[in-house]
């Protein structure tokens, strides 16, 4: 397992703001190449979204609040 995907009990799902290490890797792999999703990129997001789906089954935490709180930062 690489550095950028973390344990389920890592990924900060229970933190203020969740997901944020995952949305981050996932955003700027993507910028790299927003054209050809690589392999690597891709399991950056899919990091991200078994963050979210994680956190919203503990939570009503929702992806609109994470980007609402990170653009408001």
């Amino acid at each position: 397992m690489n550095n950028t995907v973390r344990a389920d009990e890592d990924c900060g799902c229970n933190s203020d703001d969740p997901c944020t290490f995952e949305y981050l890797q996932a955003y700027e792999c993507y910028l790299k190449s927003p054209n050809k999703i690589t392999k690597e990129c891709a399991e950056k997001i899919t990091a991200m979204k078994e963050c979210y789906a994680k956190r919203e089954s503990n939570s009503r935490w929702s992806v609109k609040n994470l980007l609402r709180y990170l653009l408001n930062k």
